[in-house]
């Protein structure tokens, strides 16, 4: 349905619409705010991403460094990508 038109709502869909939610593409404003859902949750992933991305060229840089040093210079990534998350050090590890 990507790309597409609707049959009721003449606009087009960017992203497909979950079938137990197809009732609610005749409604212009849930529409706007399912695609917003969606690129929301894309740019989240893209954040996400890059933050891992972080921890591995951190974890990648600790090579050859004792078990200790390895676990804090973890720690410390680990911190700075709670500090952008908004989030708690543990909630960032489970992320």
């Amino acid at each position: 349905m990507e790309g597409q038109l609707d049959a009721h709502f003449q606009a087009p869909v960017s992203a497909p619409v979950p079938v137990s939610l197809r009732h609610l593409v005749q409604v212009p404003e849930l529409v706007s705010a399912w695609e917003a859902q969606v690129a929301a949750r894309r740019a989240e992933a893209v954040k996400i991403g890059h933050l891992v991305d972080y921890l591995d060229r951190r974890s990648s840089e600790c090579v050859g460094e004792t078990a200790i040093g390895r676990a804090e210079a973890r720690k410390a990534a680990v911190r700075d990508a709670a500090v952008v998350l908004g989030a708690s050090e543990r909630t960032t590890t489970m992320v």
